[in-house]
């Protein structure tokens, strides 16, 4: 309600509306810019918490700028159907408040083994992230199972895990983590060990899995989904989306 007044009140006039046009324009730009295209966010804001926030600049920026349209769109179905839409992303910014509700109802359906081998198959189609966390986090000497790495990663059933739970995941079982974005292969050659990466599973479909290790022109993938998978350079770097976390054991010697 405070939104739809503050843009009433903005859209009232040229001297207001256009500089409130722009600066949502470029929060949402820079959002994008932060989060997706680089990880400049994750090293700015590095509390690990604000995972429960991220995505509510976004969404606020999206509203005000729809509800400015709003103001100053004459015909009545294009305010109607522009409503509805700021309506919708409206109920994503209280979904992104409460996106750690529904975990605990679907939980029993993800695996809460933390002994066997390291290799951990995701249970569910939303549930990579997790999956591609305990399997790298055991092979750093840490136990770990597919819904605790849920729970600590924040992992909810319609977005799966963003960036930011996953290293808040790793943080909370006391590993170390860095998360790079855009990396390139040379960046492969300097990681501890086994480390995280998103990769398309489809052209339209992202997918979490773990870097398991770099033989020459040859990576090993290990797929939450498929198992170990080996991969010619080529073929990795067209599947790749260019982004990185590199876990590593905390520094013990320092003080």
């Amino acid at each position: 309600m405070s939104a739809w007044r503050s843009a009433s009140w903005l859209a009232a006039t040229d001297r207001r509306f256009l500089p409130a046009v722009a600066a949502c324009l470029v929060v949402i730009g820079a959002w994008f810019y932060g989060y997706e295209r680089t990880y400049l966010a994750l090293r700015l804001i590095t509390w690990d918490d604000a995972i429960f926030f991220d995505r509510l600049p976004l969404y606020v920026a999206i509203v005000m700028l729809l509800s400015l349209c709003i103001r100053r769109l004459e015909r009545e179905t294009m305010r109607r159907l522009v409503t509805v839409i700021v309506a919708i992303f409206a109920m994503y910014a209280l979904a992104e408040l409460a996106a750690p509700i529904p975990l605990p109802l679907f939980a029993d359906e993800l695996s809460g083994a933390t002994d066997g081998p390291a290799e951990v198959t995701q249970s569910t189609g939303w549930s990579c992230g997790a999956a591609a966390l305990a399997w790298a986090t055991r092979l750093h000497g840490v136990p770990a199972s597919e819904r605790q790495m849920a729970e600590l990663a924040v992992t909810a059933p319609l977005r799966g895990t963003s960036t930011r739970g996953m290293l808040r995941a790793l943080h909370r079982v006391g590993l170390e983590a860095q998360a790079i974005k855009p990396a390139s292969w040379e960046d492969l050659d300097d990681i501890p060990g086994p480390a995280l990466i998103g990769w398309k599973l489809t052209p339209t479909v992202a997918h979490a899995a773990v870097l398991l290790a770099v033989e020459g022109d040859e990576v090993i993938v290990g797929d939450p989904l498929c198992g170990q998978m080996r991969y010619e350079r080529e073929e990795f770097m067209q599947r790749w989306l260019r982004d990185l976390i590199v876990i590593s054991a905390p520094d013990k010697t320092s003080s």
